[in-house]
C-alpha cells in the first residue's frame, strides 16, 4: 500500500492532478497509517490535509473494507461520480 501511495503522490506532481480512483487509494492508505510516534502523526496530518475534505471524519470509513469502503469513499470524496478526476482535467 505504501508503494501505491507513492505512485499517487508521484503522478499527482509529475502531472498535476489525481484521478477519484487515486484519491479513494489515498483515503484507504492514510485510513491505514499507524499514528503511534509523532512522526508519524506529522505524516498523517500531512497526508489528511492533502487528500481529504474538511471536516472529514476518518474512523467510520477505516471500519469498512473491500467494495463498501470503496463505494462510500468514492461517493464521500466526489460524490459517486466515478471518472471523473478528483483535482485536474
Amino acid at each position: 500500500m505504501t508503494l501505491l501511495a507513492g505512485v499517487v503522490t508521484t503522478f499527482e506532481a509529475v502531472f498535476g492532478y489525481r484521478t477519484d480512483y487515486m484519491s479513494v487509494l489515498m483515503l484507504r492508505f492514510i485510513s491505514r497509517l499507524p499514528v503511534d510516534s509523532p512522526e508519524r502523526r506529522a505524516a498523517f496530518s500531512y497526508l489528511a490535509n492533502k487528500y481529504l475534505p474538511e471536516d472529514f471524519v476518518i474512523e467510520d470509513l477505516a471500519k469498512l473494507e473491500g467494495a463498501e469502503f470503496f463505494n462510500k469513499s468514492l461517493q464521500l470524496l466526489v460524490g459517486g461520480k466515478s471518472g471523473q478526476s478528483a483535482s485536474g482535467p
